[in-house]
This record gives C-alpha cells, sequence and structure tokens, in this order.
C-alpha cells in the first residue's frame, strides 16, 4: 500500500493532473512510512493542513485508479515503477540527495545490488577519439573489477563507457533524461535489459520528451548513485557534464576524479581547484580513487 500511496499522490502517471508539491509530499512520507491508511491521512490532512493541500490530496486519491492502471500498462511494456518505499530503490539516494531524491523511479530491467556502491563516467556528447577511448578502457576497468558502471545514457563518452562496461561482462544503469518508453522498445536496450546486466531508470514519465531542464535534472541521479565519477570532458560554465560536476562538488555527492592527459580538453582542468581529483589514465583509476578524500555522502 505505500507504493500504492506514493503513485497515487506523486507519481506523475494520471495525464494533466498535477502530483503533490515536494514541501506536501515531505509531510505526507512519514505517515505513509508509518502505514497510516488512505482515510487516516485525508483526516490527518483535513485537520493540519491548508484547503488548498487538502483539495489536492482527495482530487489524486479520486483519480488513484487511474494512476495504477498506468503502472499496469507500463509494466506490459517492460517499464516498472520503483517508489522510495520499495526494497529495489537505491538506498543511497535518500541518504545523499536528501529531499532531491526522487519518490518514483520508472525501469527498465533490474536496478542491481551491489555491495560497493557504483562509478560514474561522465563527459561530452561530441568527446574526440581520444575521449571516447578513455571512456571505454574506464568501462572495462570497472566492470573487470565487479563494480556496476553508472553513466547518463548519452551518446559519445556515456555511450563508449556503457557499452564497453557491458561488453566486458560488467553492469551497466544508464540515467535517461527523457522518451524511456521508446528508448525500451529499441532492440539493443530490450536485449541487453534481458540479461539482467543492463538497466535503465529515469524519474521523469516514461513519455517526457527531451529537454535541457530535464536532462540537467537526471545528474543528481548519476552522481547520488556512485562512490566516485569520472569526468572525461567538459566545458567551463557549459553542457550538463560541468554542470552535474560542480553541482556534486558543491553538495558532496560523491568523490569527482578528472581526466588530465596530454589528450584532455584544457577546460578539465578547471575542475581540480573546486575539488576534483586528476586521474592521468583509466589503469591508475583504483590508486587514484584509493588516495582521494571520501566524500561525506559515502555510505561505504
Amino acid at each position: 500500500m505505500k507504493s500504492d500511496l506514493a503513485v497515487a499522490f506523486v507519481g506523475r502517471l494520471v495525464s494533466g493532473i498535477e502530483p503533490l508539491p515536494q514541501r506536501t509530499w515531505e509531510v505526507l512520507r512519514d505517515l505513509v512510512d508509518a502505514e497510516f491508511s488512505p482515510e487516516q491521512l485525508i483526516d490527518w490532512c483535513e485537520r493540519s493542513l491548508g484547503p488548498d493541500d487538502v483539495r489536492r490530496i482527495k482530487h489524486l486519491w479520486d483519480h488513484r485508479e487511474g494512476a495504477w492502471a498506468q503502472v499496469e500498462a507500463l509494466k506490459a511494456v517492460g517499464i516498472r515503477v520503483v517508489t522510495e518505499f520499495d526494497d529495489e530503490y537505491p538506498p543511497n539516494y535518500p541518504l545523499k540527495l536528501g529531499h532531491r531524491a526522487p519518490p518514483v523511479l520508472f525501469v527498465l530491467g533490474q536496478i542491481p545490488r551491489f555491495d560497493k556502491l557504483p562509478v560514474a563516467v561522465v563527459g561530452s556528447r561530441d568527446a574526440d577519439e581520444p575521449g571516447l577511448a578513455f571512456a571505454a578502457e574506464l568501462g572495462r576497468e570497472i566492470a573487470g573489477k565487479g563494480r556496476v558502471l553508472v553513466s547518463g545514457c548519452a551518446r559519445g563518452v556515456d555511450a563508449s563507457a556503457m557499452d564497453a562496461a557491458f561488453e566486458a561482462g560488467g553492469s551497466v544503469v544508464g540515467v535517461v533524461a527523457d522518451s524511456l518508453a521508446r528508448i525500451a522498445e529499441q532492440p539493443p536496450h530490450k536485449e541487453r535489459a534481458a540479461t539482467g546486466r543492463w538497466t535503465l531508470i529515469s524519474h521523469h514519465h516514461p513519455s517526457a520528451p527531451f529537454s535541457v531542464g530535464r536532462a540537467m535534472a537526471r545528474n543528481k541521479l548519476i552522481f547520488g548513485m556512485a562512490e566516485c565519477a569520472i569526468a572525461v570532458s567538459c566545458v567551463v560554465d557549459s553542457g550538463g557534464t560541468w554542470a552535474g560536476a560542480v553541482e556534486a562538488l558543491e553538495n558532496d555527492y560523491c568523490r569527482l576524479l578528472v581526466r588530465i592527459d596530454e589528450h584532455a580538453p584544457d577546460d578539465n582542468r578547471s575542475l581540480v581547484p573546486k575539488g576534483a581529483v586528476a586521474l592521468p589514465s583509466p589503469s591508475q583509476l583504483w590508486e587514484t580513487l584509493a588516495t582521494a578524500p571520501k566524500a561525506q555522502g559515502e555510505l561505504l
């Protein structure tokens, strides 16, 4: 019932009906977690919240059947709804992201369980050949250690690292910015998800189209899942890699390494004064990580 309530109130599944705002859901979450019944929830809201919040909660509850029907429709095309009350939900999200943690995720495949947090690889969609080669070697290195790789599922650096890790026998999580339903139908993703080693997640509705805002918003899910992230290529004050790396450093989501080799973009060096640690080559990943100060948000 906890997950059903989360879907009804913050699932964004019924067209034209806005979910509860974050501040209201934060109030209700503890009551849902305490296993209040729907009737108890609404009674509490009528006594404790303002009339606008109460109206919205009742309106969402009146449309719960539509939301739950959408869950089943998505399941029929291979996409599952995972809420923060489910065991599969990444446990580090609420601890690292706090109120920024999405209450509902849409998932193709299975979110892997891990003894050690994943390693993220991020970078430009338009990286040059040395950058793509660096990303691919990182993917193989991460897979070789039995670690999960997480990335943004975009072309360029993301795809290079994800493909290499999967082909090396590793497990991969791609955080999708938009259009999960369309992507899930594409043969490479569908076939790979069936192996249990390829997972795509999104906190946006599976039919949501691309937008810059959605692409930027997914950054926290990449960095928030990871023990560390490696920025392969970036441009100062431009694009998702730079914005995500700076956000991760400012919020201490994870340790950040940045590629610094003879072919690296000059802009990569601008992350070092902000707290990133230079990574000269993929083969030096683990020794560099061992000496990098731990981020405050790390679980393990």
